[in-house]
């Protein structure tokens, strides 16, 4: 019988999934995330677009900002929830 997993290992195993799939989701700007400078995801304008860092996008996250970035491409609600709860690790993984 398989043993059962930590809630620590079930934590690391979503954390990996997560960035598998934003590793996929931004291979055309280099693991980078785009920023939607005035909030509006509908307005693509190149003006209004900004490459920006995750590492950036999760420290601030982390300080109570919330920016309109596409972090949240391709994950289901429970991972956008953890990514969340866990801005500061998600920081330091960059």
């Amino acid at each position: 019988m398989p043993k059962k997993m930590t809630d620590k290992q079930k934590a690391e195993k979503m954390y990996w999934k997560i960035k598998r799939k934003w590793a996929k989701e931004t291979e055309l700007t280099n693991g980078w995330f785009i920023q939607h400078l005035d909030g509006n995801t509908l307005n693509n304008n190149i003006n209004n677009l900004k490459k920006i860092h995750p590492k950036e996008v999760f420290t601030r996250m982390s300080n109570g900002e919330d920016l309109i970035v596409d972090w949240v491409c391709g994950l289901t609600n429970k991972e956008i929830e953890f990514v969340r709860l866990n801005t500061d690790v998600f920081a330091g993984g960059y």
